[in-house]
């Protein structure tokens, strides 16, 4: 039987975000669809959280936010961390600094007047930090935040920093620094190899996501987990996808409840 080893807290996040704001390459989208599951969806992220007496970070998306304002305060009533997901899922490293700090203040305005606590948190749209986006921290720093959780060291097709660190690290801005925290990665035969959520989550087997969790363990840390509302709905719609991009969701029910 698996067991984690004792007294080591895991760390739950969800992105907030609606079934088509998925960043996969091939995807288009020149309008935004009226279908939008994520109140329910949430809703059952909340009730699972509260059932199994668990804490999460949700990194919510500032459009989502100010289209379900009341979704938010239910979040922020239940104890847990209200982060922002910038305002509107743009890659971070197709966007200028100026566009940047307006997609993010946006969000953390909207967030804010929406619990009435400062935002201190934030996690890049689809893992878009990098090598290239190393200002992004100041203007994080500027805006107030104090944590990002947005580097994913592994390379894919369209993101990762496979050069960053596998662990948090502090970025000097200036007068004022930035806690980073990578989300999880199993290091095996030299590589970093991804499990924590997303993607993963949805095709790899049980047994090595819990293995990949307890390697991290091992190395006294605790592991970063990440799940989006649309992957626990069987009911999702799905992204209209060139054939080529299909391995991008392949499992999309994988952990889909039984009927």
């Amino acid at each position: 039987m698996f067991t984690l080893p004792r007294k080591m807290n895991n760390i739950l996040t969800f992105d907030i975000e609606e079934w088509y704001d998925a960043n996969y390459p091939g995807s288009k989208r020149s309008v935004i669809p009226a279908e939008s599951r994520i109140e329910r969806e949430v809703k059952e992220l909340l009730d699972l959280c509260e059932k199994y007496k668990a804490k999460a970070t949700f990194f919510i998306l500032g459009r989502v936010a100010e289209k379900n304002p009341s979704l938010i305060k239910l979040i922020h009533e239940r104890s847990h961390e209200i982060s922002s997901h910038g305002y509107g899922h743009r890659l971070v490293y197709n966007l200028s600094p100026e566009e940047f700090k307006k997609d993010l203040q946006k969000s953390l305005e909207i967030l804010k007047s929406i619990t009435g606590v400062p935002i201190l948190g934030y996690r890049a749209p689809s893992w878009s930090l990098n090598g290239k986006t190393g200002w992004a921290y100041r203007i994080m720093a500027e805006l107030g935040l104090k944590y990002s959780a947005s580097i994913f060291p592994i390379k894919t097709s369209f993101f990762g920093a496979p050069e960053a660190p596998r662990f948090p690290y502090f970025i000097e801005t200036q007068d004022k620094r930035i806690l980073e925290i990578p989300t999880s990665t199993a290091r095996i035969l030299g590589k970093n190899l991804p499990f924590s959520g997303g993607a993963f989550f949805r095709v790899l087997p049980l047994w090595m996501i819990k293995k990949g969790i307890s390697l991290v363990n091992k190395e006294g840390k605790p592991a970063i987990i990440y799940l989006h509302p649309r992957e626990i709905d069987p009911l999702a719609p799905k992204l209209d996808l060139p054939f080529r991009e299909k391995p991008f969701i392949i499992g999309e029910l994988a952990i889909q409840r039984k009927s």
